[in-house]
This record gives structure tokens, sequence and C-alpha cells, in this order.
């Protein structure tokens, strides 16, 4: 038996290495068979490079880490494809990629986690006629190593998006061959780089397109631009490749082509008495793609010098498909595929179920096949198009479907739904000729959408939630109201000329969805449509030029005015250094907030010698974030136009939490993260998920969590651990941390209960019911804008209390709180939701087992409720009316454990919104029994910021028995119109006044609005009696303490005929001061 034990170990081991060996030879007729494969490329300025070879990937030591320092190899810069390399056992060669940029997921075929925190390598070869310094460009995404000729030339640790050129070196490339190896790090998301060479003298573009793809980068094609005279004589003739611009979402590819006109061409202008400037007439692009239609297009010379227009691309051939059900092979008719940025599909398939898509962007990388009655399945587009793809759908999917029409009812065709993000598919439709539109193969688990419904012409209606039917199609009839226009000239405030291509944007955050914007034309002209009516914040904004801001009040169908004479600004200079005083070279600094507002984005890199220039600034202070990896994020730094600052970089401290069972010093199973904040000394801390930073930062091998301290912070950082059977264990990292921390935590054994849930009714076990462990510090609440239940609270990982899972016996086990008096038990599960009680109380009523050693507790759950209803006024359906549900307590006095008004101190709450379907109906799932406060709501929007308030409107009690479906309609009856229009005392008209209209002698609101430009409001169907119209006036000032600045209360008689009404506001005579606690505002107003 030895021996043959013996004899298998030899064999398995000549077997290893006879795989070993085979795998070498395979690869380096692999790598050798890659180099060969073509003519080395001849270096072109402005063009990116291909003919890459990439290797690896490699694993990061650590996940943290930029990977640009861990020695994969010794000659690492000696790198070159067609050699096959051996690294911890592994056996790596050479794949080639001849694309102008280099996606490493695709590459490696790695998607999702398999393709995060690795490094990768990138080789390519090119020939050069000459010895020449050339700026080396680098896009990259995350942090670039680079090495020229086997001498390093580059680093960069910045973990941005890849965008064209955002890393420059100065290099100098030698007549004939030359070798570039490039060492990319990767943390999460996307994974590539591209490198082209730019001349060192030419600062900004001669010219700059753009084109219409994706994030296909790798398909940008070559241009070639020649200029010419306006004869059609060629003046000189350049090549330029393109690539992203911006973020990662955005979808424009841009061209920028950095040259000088050559002094022929410089000559025959100067010939031309017909032309003022040494500028050329025409521009002509040209390119013949593989896979795309030729690309033959001639432009004026100051418009592409002055606009960067766009230049389509389109495929050569049609996408195919061929649709089929899964489960009886049967070919599904009348099928489409939905195209990212392009759509719906125009075509439907056939009997056969095939469907040819025309049209599509050769920029495309995936679509979706859809039908109604199945559920839609993606599928990768193979460039180039023309094959045919077999697709098999699955049934399920959800439909949405209805009509946008305007105020008056009429139907608006043309009009964009878009559903929002629903996880993958995210379908984009456009109404037909009668406003009409329908969504299909939605996912059959979604219960709510976000859309975002927008139509030339009409305010965006977005920030809403739309309940899906679980049972049917969806139907819809959604309302726009006209919009609002600003139209005006912009010019240079010291020639008077006018500013072509200035920005100009209205709001006042850049970090929010569907912000309005614009760019001026060659004449200095801009029109900013689609505004909703009310106060703007608007911006004009150049990049050689300060930025300026105004405050427009525009009414819905009327063009406002406002025109812009920007300054020259002044360059903010400075240099950043590190605790020891050197420079800090690739640090980005980048404007965050100016005049209150989130608009202004102008940014900059330090360079070699940690100096750098932010410029054109304007002469108010700019508040500037400077970031740097491995350093400590500085945010406050604040500047104005002229300054010159030193900035001070502390390297990041790196903190380590070591956990561990205190008798055993083995790893804590089943253990959770909490994070925390603490913002003063003995106040309640707040809590909040940590899966995110335990995914980074916690070895679960270890237990070590190892946490980068980054930012300065004005708070304590808390960190909890959690695990069943043990006692919480809490570390703290104290504010404005100068010095690493290393803390040890052994966790201590706690007792456990079993709780075994049963129906209230039928006493018998409930398996799949979450038992929670909820206070004050941890709420099991969903007091959120848009309506949540309490399963999905828990589900989503949000809930930072304890809970687990009923099984099939109904049992769960939990350590005994260590506060049994803050502490209160829940039950809830997807049909619903029951406070029980205080821990103290309901542990007071526990049984042992025979044994006499477990706390046994019977928890009786009470049937779950439904709540739903319809809106009705004037005898018709109110569409997309906004309904709110909040829980009271049980009595007027309210039950600790489960009241409204003590819900603060215990943490239980259920609150939030529905919006009407097109039958004015709402459903309300998910609910337990109990009081509910219901009723209409009406959204405040606070003017010039992001925040609002919601007021209720016809509040009314419903009590809720176990088990029970509760049917309730809020019928508003006809009546006549109140409107008015609202002024200060100098008789000026106000904006954005929040008038509320309440029936006399009742606390709530009947109905609400807000004023327009003009100051109107209007009031529709009030029913004849006596009310009181309260009107208040916000600033932005006051958006915390919620105090108006203006109010006027009238008294309003509706009888038999409409009411005009005129309201004279005041000021408020004594405003206390803000107090800045936004917590205690929201408390107060129940703002979003």
């Amino acid at each position: 038996m030895k021996q043959n034990s013996c004899n298998r170990r030899r064999l398995g081991f000549w077997c290893r290495q006879c795989v070993f060996a085979l795998t070498v030879m395979v690869g380096l007729i692999a790598s050798c068979g890659i180099v060969k494969s073509a003519e080395t490329q001849v270096l072109q300025p402005n063009v990116f490079l291909r003919q890459w070879h990439v290797m690896g990937p490699f694993p990061k030591s650590q996940v943290e880490s930029s990977g640009l320092t861990e020695e994969f190899f010794a000659d690492e810069e000696k790198l070159r494809a067609g050699y096959v390399r051996l690294f911890d056992n592994q056996v790596f060669v050479w794949k080639s990629d001849d694309k102008p940029g280099v996606g490493f997921r695709d590459a490696f075929r790695r998607w999702g986690k398999d393709g995060e925190h690795m490094v990768a390598y990138a080789y390519t070869e090119f020939i050069s006629p000459m010895q020449q310094q050339l700026l080396l460009g680098l896009a990259h995404d995350d942090e670039v190593r680079g090495w020229l000729n086997g001498e390093e030339v580059c680093r960069s640790e910045d973990r941005g998006n890849a965008t064209t050129d955002s890393l420059l070196k100065r290099v100098t490339v030698q007549k004939g061959l030359n070798t570039l190896l490039l060492r990319v790090g990767q943390g999460t998301h996307s994974w590539e780089v591209a490198a082209r060479f730019r001349p060192v003298d030419v600062a900004d573009p001669l010219l700059s397109f753009r084109c219409l793809p994706n994030n296909n980068s790798d398909r940008f094609p070559k241009f070639t631009v020649t200029l010419l005279d306006q004869r059609d004589r060629v003046l000189a003739t350049h090549h330029c490749g393109g690539y992203r611009e911006g973020t990662a979402d955005d979808k424009r590819g841009v061209y920028s082509l950095f040259a000088t006109l050559p002094e022929s061409a410089q000559a025959s202008i100067r010939a031309n008495g017909t032309r003022g400037e040494r500028e050329p007439a025409k521009v002509r692009l040209t390119a013949n793609p593989v896979g795309m239609k030729p690309i033959d297009e001639t432009y004026d010379w100051v418009d592409i010098h002055h606009r960067r227009p766009i230049v389509h691309l389109q495929a050569s051939s049609p996408f195919r498909l061929r649709l089929i059900d899964n489960a009886t092979g049967k070919a599904i008719p009348n099928a489409r595929a939905f195209v990212e940025d392009d759509g719906m599909s125009v075509n439907k398939a056939d009997d056969t179920g095939h469907l040819s898509v025309d049209g599509v962007s050769p920029m495309q990388w995936r679509m979706f096949a859809v039908a109604e009655g199945f559920a839609a399945k993606v599928v990768y587009a193979v460039f180039p198009f023309g094959n045919l793809h077999t697709v098999k759908l699955n049934r399920g999917g959800k439909v949405l479907r209805g009509t946008v029409v305007d105020k008056a009812g009429l139907p608006l065709p043309g009009a964009k739904v878009d559903v929002g993000h629903t996880g993958g598919y995210r379908p984009i439709v456009m109404t037909d000729s009668q406003g009409r539109f329908e969504i299909v193969s939605l996912n059959q688990s979604l219960q709510t959408l976000r859309p975002m419904v927008s139509c030339d012409g009409y305010v965006t209606q977005q920030g809403f939630q739309q309940s899906l039917d679980p049972d049917g199609p969806t139907d819809v009839r959604w309302t726009l109201q006209t919009a609002a226009e600003i139209a005006g000239t912009i010019v240079d405030a010291a020639t008077n000329k006018p500013i072509a291509g200035a920005m100009v944007v209205a709001g006042t955050s850049r970090f929010t969805s569907n912000v309005p914007e614009t760019t001026s034309d060659l004449t200095g002209r801009f029109k900013l449509q689609n505004l909703a009516h009310g106060t703007v914040v608007l911006h004009a904004i150049s990049d050689r030029h300060a930025p300026q801001l105004q405050i427009v009040s525009v009414k819905q169908g009327v063009a406002a005015t406002a025109d812009f004479e920007l300054s020259t600004g002044k360059h903010v200079t400075g240099v950043v250094t590190d605790e020891d005083g050197d420079p800090v070279a690739d640090a980005h600094l980048v404007c965050d907030t100016w005049n209150s507002h989130r608009m202004f984005a102008r940014d900059t890199y330090t360079n070699s010698r940690g100096e750098f220039t932010l410029q054109n600034m304007p002469d108010t202070p700019t508040e500037v974030h400077v970031l740097k990896r491995e350093f400590i994020s500085q945010r406050n730094l604040m500047v104005t136009g002229g300054d010159r600052v030193e900035v001070e970089l502390r390297p990041v401290l790196t903190h380590r939490i070591s956990v561990r069972v205190a008798e055993t010093g083995d790893r804590v199973p089943g253990l959770t993260i909490n994070r925390g904040y603490l913002w003063q000394q003995g106040a309640r801390p707040s809590w909040q998920s940590g899966r995110y930073e335990a995914e980074r930062y916690f070895d679960k091998l270890s237990g070590v969590m190892t946490i980068p301290g980054d930012e300065n912070t004005t708070y304590t950082s808390l960190w909890r651990f959690r695990a069943p059977g043990f006692q919480d264990a809490i570390a703290k990292i104290p504010a404005q941390c100068r010095e690493a921390i290393s803390i040890d935590i052994e966790m201590q054994k706690a007792s456990t209960f079993t709780a075994v849930v049963v129906d209230d009714q039928t006493k018998k076990p409930l398996s799949n019911v979450a038992v929670a462990l909820f206070s004050g510090e941890d709420p099991l609440r969903s007091n959120y804008v848009d309506y949540r239940s309490l399963w999905t609270c828990i589900q989503d990982g949000n809930f930072t209390g304890t809970f687990a899972i009923s099984n099939a016996q109904g049992q769960v086990i939990l350590s005994v709180p260590a506060k049994p008096e803050e502490t209160a038990i829940a039950l809830v599960s997807k049909d619903g939701a029951s406070p029980i009680g205080r821990y103290s109380r309901v542990a007071s009523e526990m049984t042992t087992t025979a044994a006499g050693s477990e706390k046994l507790i019977t928890l009786a759950f009470p049937r779950p409720c439904r709540l739903k209803g319809r809106v009705m006024q004037a005898g018709s359906p109110m569409s997309n009316a906004k309904v709110q549900l909040r829980k009271l307590g049980e009595s007027a006095n309210d039950d600790a454990a489960s009241g409204h008004r003590d819900s603060y101190s215990i943490g239980y709450g259920v609150s939030g919104q529905l919006a009407t379907n097109s039958k004015g109906e709402f459903d309300f799932g998910g609910v337990g029994a109990g009081r509910y406060q219901l009723s209409r709501s009406f959204r405040y929007q606070f003017p010039g910021t992001q925040m609002s308030r919601s007021v209720s409107l016809n509040s009314q009690t419903v009590v809720l028995e176990p088990g029970q479906t509760f049917t309730h309609e809020m019928m508003l009856p006809a009546g006549q119109s109140v409107k008015g229009v609202v002024a200060n005392e100098a008789g000026k008209p106000i904006a954005d006044c929040l008038i509320q209209l309440s029936i006399d002698g009742e606390t709530d609101s009947y109905d609400a609005t807000t004023s327009d430009a003009a100051g109107e409001f209007e009031f529709v169907h009030i029913p004849s009696g006596h009310y009181r119209l309260k009107s208040e006036h916000f600033d932005a000032s006051e958006r915390y303490t919620g105090r108006p600045t203006l109010t006027a209360v009238e008294d309003v008689k509706v009888e038999a005929d409409d009411v005009s009404v005129t309201v004279s506001m005041r000021n408020v005579d004594q405003k206390p001061a803000a107090t800045g606690l936004l917590q205690k505002f929201f408390r107060s107003f129940g703002g979003e």
C-alpha cells in the first residue's frame, strides 16, 4: 500500500510537470505568434497607439494598495511581449489586443468582482521617423506606471475615470523602434488604459469635434483631418484619434487635434484678402472604419473651431436577432430590442422570431431582447455587426403603459419616458402620435419605479414613485406642465465681443440628475428651455473667464431674459507639499462650492514640482478640495482670484482593529460591522450599515480591519462589531486624529434567548419572519419620501439593529440586548410588520425549557394588513397625486413601543408616499395592524436649494384590524377656483411662496400650491365655505430652520362664484437666528 501511494505521488508529480511544460510551450507559440501578427505601427501624433499586448491579471497583496510597487518580476522594466513569465507557480503569457485602448476586463474576461483589486501589464511597440520630444498622454483607470524604452517616465495613483490625456508627461522618443510598457492597477468598476503622443509646444487644441458612442472607446475610428482654403485647396493634413472626455457615464467621444498651421498655410491665408484672420476656411473629416459606414463631412472652420460639432457614426450592417421561447422553443413574434442610448427598436420580430435592428450605433456593446410576457435578456453585441444572435427568453416580466398629456389633457407625442435605474435593463421610450407608450419585460420583482418624463417645452417630471401592479399591466396617465425658458447673450466685459461655447446651467448642484444646461452659440446667444416656473439660479461658465451667477424669476410659457458680461478672472496659484516640504505631484484640486452653490467645477492637477494654477477664478471665495491618493484630503481650502496658497497634505493614517473571541482567540463567526458617527460627546450615535467598509477593509481570515484615515473628520468614528451569542463591541477613532490607532477587541459571550413566532389566531409556527430588536440608536423605520415596507428596509441591509429570520419551526436565537429598557421587538414579514413591545416587558413573559437552561419567548404575529384606495376630484380620478401614510400610536396616549410621538426615542415608524395611477388608485401593502394617518401630500421646494418639505392635505385617521384589507376613498368634491397674486408691501410680485388653503377651524390644509414668477397662484375645485389662506416665503438662508421671512394670512369665503385674492406679504417681525440643525428641521416639518 505504501509503495502504491508513493507511485501515485510520483505519477502526480510528473503529470503536473508535463502539464506545466505543455502550458509553457503553448504560451511560447501563442506569444511568438501574436508579436509577428502585424507590421509595427508608425507613430502619428494625436493618434492613439494600437497593437497592444496584455499580461495578467496579478492580484494585489492589499485591497487598498495601488499595486504599482509590488514586485512581480525583478526585471519589470525589461518585460517584452512574446516571453512567457512565471509568477507564484502560475504561467503568464501575453495576449494580443489590437485596439486604440485596452479594456483589461474584456481582455482577461474578468467581469464583476472577479476583476477587482488586480494589476496588469500592457505593452506595445512603435516606430518614430526621428528622435523628438513629445508629450505622452495617458487615459487610465485606475493607477498607472509607465516605461518608455525601459526607462520609467510616468506614474500616477489617481483613481479617476479614463479620460483623454488625464496624465501628460514630456518624453523623448528615439529614432526607429520604441517600446512602451504600462503597469495598470485596478480597484473596482472600469479598468482600462490608452496612450497617444502630442506636440510639446501646443497647449490648446487647434480644433475639436465629438461623436455619440457610449463607453466603447476602443471602437473610436481614426480620422483624417484636412484643412482647406476657400478654394478647397489643401493647407494641411493631420490624423486624430478619439477617446472619452468627462466621466465614464459621459456618452460623448471627443477628438482633440493638437497641431499648428504650417507656414505655407499661413502664407496662403495672408494672400487671401477676403479673410482678415490667419485661418483656414473649411475642415474636412474623413474616415473609413471597419464595420461602419464611411464618413466624409466638411465643416466651416469657425464653426468647428468654436463649437465642437457632432459626427454621427453608423454601423454598416444591422444587428440581427432570432428570439424564441426558452420553454417551448417556439418563435416569439412582435419581440423587440431595446438599444441603450438609442431606445426601443422600431421594427418588431416577424412570425419566425427574426428581428433586424437598423441604425444601431457601432459603439454599442450590449442591448436587451424584450417581449410582452417575457423577462428581458441582455445580448452582447459582437462587432462588427451582421451575425445572427439566437436569444432564448424566459417567461415573466411586468408591463408599464400609459399616456403623457399636457395640462389641458392633450396628448404629447415625442415625450421621453425613462423608468430609472432598475438593475441593468433601463428602458427609455418615446410616446407615439397619441402620446402613448408601452414598456415591457420589466423585472418581475420590481414593486416601484422612479421614472423621469420629459418633453421639449414642458417641465420634466422626476423624483416621484410609481407603483407597479403585482398582477397585471400598470396603466398610468402623466401630465406635464408647460415650461419656462431663459434666453440671453454672453459677452466679454472688456471687449463686448460675444463668447461662444460658454456653458449656461440652472440649479444649485451639479450632482443632481437632469440639470438644465446649454451652451452659447457663435454670437454669444443661448436659450435654456424646459425650466420649472419660479426662481432659477443661473450660472454662466467659460474656461477663459470667471463665472457669473444670476437669480432669475421665470413663468411658464414666457421667455425670461438674462444677459451676462463675463470678466477675465484672476489665477489662483500655489504649491502642494507633504509634511516634509517635498512637492506632491498629481494632486487634484477641484472647485466644489462657490456662492453657496455646487455648479462651478474648475479643476487642475499639480505638476512634478507640486505647483498648480486654477485659471480665471472669481473674485469671491470658492471652496476648493485638494485630493491625492495616500494623503488626507483637504476640503476646506477657501481661495479668491489672485491668491497664492500653500497647501500641506498629511499622509493617510492606517488604523487597525483586530477582532477575536475573548476565550479562545479564534475568529468571530457571523460577524457584522456597523459604522457610526458621534457628532458631540454625550449625544446619541448615528449608525449605518458598514457592508461597504467591511468588504473593502475587513480580512475575514485574519479578523483584522484595516481602515484608511483619508479624511479630516469633525466627528468621532465608531465601528460596532456584532455576532450572534456575543456582546456588542465598539471601537472609537477620535475626530481630527493625527496618529494611527491600533485596537484589539475581544468579543465576550452573551446570554441568548429563543423566540418562537406563531400566528396570532391559529398559534401555528411561522417561518420566514424577521424578529427585529430595535431602539432609538438602531431604529426600524421606513420614514422615507417614497413608501417602503419594513421588510424591504431589513432586506436591503440598512437596518442596523439585530434581527434573525425564523426557521421552519418558527424559531430564532438572538443575543439578549445590553439595554433591555431601551430595546423593543418587532415582527416583520414581506406582507406586514407589527411592533410587539419593549424587550423588558416581553422578557417578563419568558419561560424556560425542560432543561431549564434556555429562555423561550412566544411571539404572536398579528396578521398583516393592506390599505388601498383612490383619490377622486370632481368625480374624476386624480392621477399622480401624492398619498402619504404615517403610523400613529395605538391611542391618544401613544404606546411607547409603537407610538408616533415617541418614534424618535424608541425607533419604530412607518411613513412614506405613493403616487396614484391613471385611475387615481393607491395601494400600501406590507403594513401591520394599528392606527395610521392617511393624507394627500404637497411637496414644497425651498427656493434656490435642493431641500424641500411635505405639507399634509386632508389628513384622516384610519384604524386597521389584523388581517384586514381596508379600502379608503378620498372624495374631493367639485367647487370654485380661488386665484390670486402675492406681492410685498411695495407691490412687487413674489415667486415661490408656499400658499396653503385651510378650512376655517381645522389645522390641516385642504390644498397647497406655490406662486409663479408673476406672484400668481390658483386653486381649483374648492367647495363652498370659509377658509384661511396662509402665504409664506422662505429665503435660502432659512432652509435649515424652516422659518419664513415673509408671511400673510387672509380669510377667504367661497360661495357660488370664483374668488380672486390679493395677498400683501409682510416681513416677519422677529426672526430667530438659524440653528443649522438639519435634523431638527426635518423632524419639525417632515422635510425630504
